[in-house]
């Protein structure tokens, strides 16, 4: 039977996080009383500092409704950091007045520089020589339905934003809120100066990084860019409706195939054609490496449909069809290569670079984190320039997770899936789960708060190391 349930005296209390928090917030000079103080002595004047610190902790705990900080005013360790309880009325309020201010946007960049020069960062291997990966992507914020400003038809076919991020290695570098409607290409290239800004502050050497996108920033612009500032890159190359039937040929009667999957349904040939230019960028140190797919036989050994080849399985000759359902996909880089490399077609060469740009889509599981774990597709003001600042804000919750669990992963062995394969990185809301909503009892004593964790509580010497 179930025992009564009574209303105790004691103080318990969630959201031990915000320790965590503060040890990394505290330090930087947005969050400080003094930032953007417009002179007032008046009492009850909220700083906005502490406005800006809230915003954070309440992204940091996966909250991105002003209505949130409610509960957050109830809990005795967030208003001991913050050092005052603020109404959702003064966040917002607040908020809006911050956002009209040009140079925060240049103060939050800043304090993220700050924070990541902390960070260890995750690098590829390319030939011997590695890299920190620089991926730029924009992800639509789907909001169906809603009426705010800036939310428009994006090319997911939904109503919403269209935001650019950057991802220094595991890391957010720089989020920008945009239309919509706006094409991914549109400001990218003042977007990547940005970001090379931010590189070089943090003490990093841009011809360590190497620059991932995909095929909506093919522009010989953007190339020339990464060129004049150094920066080794990885761009999928845009067709542009070009005939790839050419490269088809040469991949099958010239180079042979280099992979055949377990079923042998498909061969892929992987080469590269160091003479190829971008059309408006012809001197620039960009050549193209190539994957051609070539669909060959279904689990019953029967050829399928497209490219027909010759019955004879040891003719050299192939035919086309009127259908060919080759899948021809090519890169634009400028990664240092030698004869040698080029040797044998270079498809080991081409293989390796392809590796590289695959590896690229690790960055939609940190959209995925952003999105779902942070909750930040809902973005809670009807003012663009409110939510602009609100995104740029969650750079820092982000990287405020990202080096608790990484340090988490570091210092607990439990943390590890896999027995051969080192976990590196968890995902945000492990964080969140573990080590930011831990509930604890809060007692007061000599002007000091003590936290008294449970007995069974599973990570309380990780929380100490995390907080020491």
């Amino acid at each position: 039977m179930i025992a009564n349930l009574i209303r105790g005296n004691e103080d318990l209390q969630k959201y031990t996080g915000t320790l965590l928090f503060d040890n990394l917030l505290g330090r930087l000079p947005i969050f400080k009383n003094y930032y953007l103080n417009d002179g007032s002595k008046r009492s009850d004047c909220t700083p906005a500092g502490d406005v800006l610190k809230s915003i954070c902790m309440l992204q940091a705990l996966g909250k991105t409704s002003f209505h949130d900080i409610k509960e957050l005013n109830n809990n005795t360790i967030f208003t001991a950091v913050i050092g005052r309880t603020i109404s959702e009325e003064t966040i917002r309020q607040h908020l809006n007045k911050i956002a009209l201010n040009e140079s925060v946007l240049k103060d939050i960049d800043n304090a993220v520089v700050q924070l990541l020069k902390k960070a260890v960062f995750r690098r590829v291997t390319f030939y011997g020589k590695s890299y920190i990966p620089l991926d730029i992507d924009v992800t639509p914020f789907c909001n169906p339905g809603v009426q705010k400003e800036g939310i428009e038809y994006t090319y997911k076919g939904v109503d919403g934003y269209a935001p650019i991020m950057a991802y220094l290695g595991q890391y957010a570098l720089c989020f920008d809120l945009r239309p919509g409607s706006q094409h991914s290409e549109s400001g990218a290239i003042e977007f990547l100066l940005r970001c090379l800004d931010m590189i070089k502050k943090i003490g990093l050497n841009p011809e360590d990084i190497l620059v991932r996108v995909d095929s909506a920033h093919d522009d010989a612009d953007f190339i020339k860019v990464c060129e004049k500032n150094h920066l080794n890159y990885l761009i999928k190359r845009n067709p542009r409706g070009a005939s790839q039937k050419r490269y088809v040929e040469h991949a099958i009667n010239n180079v042979g195939p280099s992979v055949v999957t377990e079923h042998e349904s498909f061969r892929l040939y992987w080469f590269l054609e160091k003479d190829k230019k971008p059309t408006y960028a012809p001197d620039s140190n960009a050549y193209c490496v190539f994957q051609v797919t070539e669909p060959f036989k279904d689990k019953n050994g029967i050829l399928t449909h497209g490219l027909l080849r010759d019955r004879n399985p040891k003719s050299p000759r192939y035919t086309f069809g009127t259908d060919v359902p080759c899948k021809v996909q090519s890169i634009w880089t400028n990664l240092p290569r030698s004869a040698k490399d080029e040797a044998n077609y270079g498809t080991a060469f081409a293989r390796a670079g392809f590796r590289l740009y695959n590896d690229h889509a690790t960055s939609e599981q940190y959209h995925s984190e952003l999105k779902t774990d942070m909750n930040m597709e809902l973005l809670p003001s009807k003012y663009f320039t409110t939510n602009k600042l609100f995104l740029a804000l969650s750079a820092i919750a982000f990287n405020v997770l990202r080096l608790i669990g990484d340090k988490a992963v570091s210092v607990d062995a439990s943390l590890q899936h896999h027995k051969t394969k080192r976990t590196e990185r968890i995902r945000l809301r492990t964080v969140i789960d573990k080590f930011c909503t831990i509930a604890c009892r809060v007692k007061s004593h000599a002007r000091q708060l003590i936290l008294e964790f449970g007995r069974k509580c599973s990570y309380f010497d990780t929380f100490v190391k995390l907080y020491r």
